[in-house]
């Protein structure tokens, strides 16, 4: 093989730089796609309608605002004032729900994506093979500082002793058991609660939900787990810090494993204040997220197993048990199964009404004691 000369090498460098600025491009694109889709899931149907096919328009508005959104989260120095006259004329009603809406936008960056700094532009919505498909381009803010935020420090740290006790072949394992696409490190349920009950043991309850904030945001199977087990340490006695929070991770759960790692948690806050029950119902009953709906009923299993009244979790059972998804019927059968060792009567009557409507797998679960 002829030896190259200084030109071909300094082609050939230059030629190797482009693919990788173009691969980095792809791949921050990609990214912020995936990204800006979860953003806008939960006002998805407010905004579209697919009855007489993909709803275009719909969703190239709701992920305008998403852009404004994110990009006023991350300059911090726009209001909505400075992006409202790209959306075109609007009437005061128009103006005041859009300002609404890009508000709660704004704080689901900050609850999924507060570490995500690179801004998105030139947004728009294309059908491919009849698919509604987001496009983009990142876009890079120069004033904006990348000084992680004290969150996100504290995650860090404590993500750091963990991954001390990482294992691959226990990653493996968890993924393929999870089935859910986040990032595994492969260490033991023990060691997650040891580190949990060290750290709160020696940090304030100010440090510990702060640490649980940043921790939701890591997309990372143990940091899910480490967050319901520090909510359980009896160092946090704020209920209504712990509700909040509660409140705002269910907005990214996505798998059975991560919204069941806040069951305790939740079992704490429903029993010393009861009255969030009635948002549970009002809010999280009818939610779009299958696994919010699911938690209705995981969270307040409790109350069955602990000889409590059976409502108003066994009303949400009979709303949710026509739902044909393998894990809400699993859910309702793990009620009226707690619901039959204390009211055998109820729980059969229950099995009768709804025979038809549940599997065959949660009726055995179902009627396991009777």
């Amino acid at each position: 093989m002829p030896k190259q000369t200084k030109d071909q090498k300094r082609k050939a460098k230059l030629e190797k730089r482009r693919k990788a600025g173009e691969r980095q491009l792809q791949q921050q694109t990609e990214m912020l796609i995936r990204m800006l889709t979860e953003l806008c899931a939960p006002l998805l149907p407010e905004y579209t309608d697919d009855s007489k096919g993909p709803d275009l328009a719909g969703r190239a508005i709701l992920y305008r605002l998403g852009q404004i959104a994110w990009d006023m989260e991350i300059s911090q120095d726009l209001s909505f004032n400075d992006y409202a006259g790209k959306l075109g004329s609007l009437d005061d009603a128009s103006r005041e729900m859009i300002q609404k809406d890009v508000a709660r936008l704004r704080e689901r960056k900050r609850l999924l994506f507060p570490k995500t700094t690179l801004g998105i532009q030139n947004v728009s919505v294309v059908l491919r093979n009849g698919v509604p498909m987001l496009k983009l381009s990142p876009q890079v803010f120069a004033h904006v500082s990348m000084e992680p935020t004290p969150e996100i420090c504290l995650a860090d740290e404590f993500m750091a002793e963990l991954e001390k006790s990482a294992s691959q072949e226990e990653a493996e394992a968890m993924r393929k058991y999870h089935k859910a696409d986040y990032r595994y490190l492969g260490v033991r349920m023990p060691v997650i609660a040891k580190a949990a009950k060290e750290f709160a043991a020696s940090h304030s309850e100010a440090d510990i939900l702060a640490l649980c904030d940043g921790l939701w945001t890591l997309q990372c199977h143990e940091a899910y787990v480490a967050v319901g087990k520090l909510l359980e340490q009896k160092t946090v006695k704020d209920m209504d810090a712990v509700w909040k929070r509660l409140d705002r991770y269910k907005e990214n759960f996505q798998a059975w494993a991560m919204a069941d790692s806040l069951i305790h948690a939740a079992a704490r806050v429903l029993k010393e204040r009861p009255g969030y029950l009635n948002v549970m119902e009002k809010e999280w009953l009818i939610h779009r997220n299958m696994w919010v709906r699911r938690a209705c009923l995981t969270f307040t299993l409790h109350r069955l197993k602990e000889g409590g009244n059976p409502l108003p979790s066994m009303d949400w059972a009979e709303k949710l048990v026509k739902e044909q998804e393998w894990f809400i019927q699993k859910a309702v059968a793990w009620h009226v199964r707690e619901l039959s060792k204390q009211f055998p009567v109820a729980a059969k009557k229950f099995i009768e009404k709804f025979r038809g409507d549940m599997k065959p797998f949660a009726l055995r679960e179902a009627g396991k004691y009777l």
